[in-house]
């Protein structure tokens, strides 16, 4: 299942799905992940290079939507000087 499946579909049972990055981990809804999963300690640590300590997602989001967000993830605000918790608020709100 692809990660847009898997969000959109949390989405219809919950309503809302909250992400925060801690430390070496990311925090599901409050449950931390495995700080050995490599793949979900990285967005936790891109989360925090973007000055993001958490995100929400909310029914109605679209498959679209939720691969712009993972796009904006993958760059590095090293390389761009620009992380996202610092841009505009409409940059954010994307």
């Amino acid at each position: 299942m692809h990660v847009t499946d898997r969000v959109t579909y949390l989405l219809r049972e919950r309503g809302t799905l909250s992400l925060g990055a801690a430390k070496n981990q990311l925090v599901i809804e409050g449950v931390g992940t495995d700080v050995n999963n490599p793949l979900l300690r990285e967005l936790a640590g891109r989360l925090r290079r973007h000055l993001l300590g958490a995100i929400s997602f909310h029914q109605g989001v679209s498959k679209h939507e939720v691969l712009q967000f993972l796009t904006l993830m993958a760059e590095e605000p090293d390389l761009t000087d620009q992380p996202l918790g610092l841009a505009p608020r409409e940059r954010r709100e994307q």
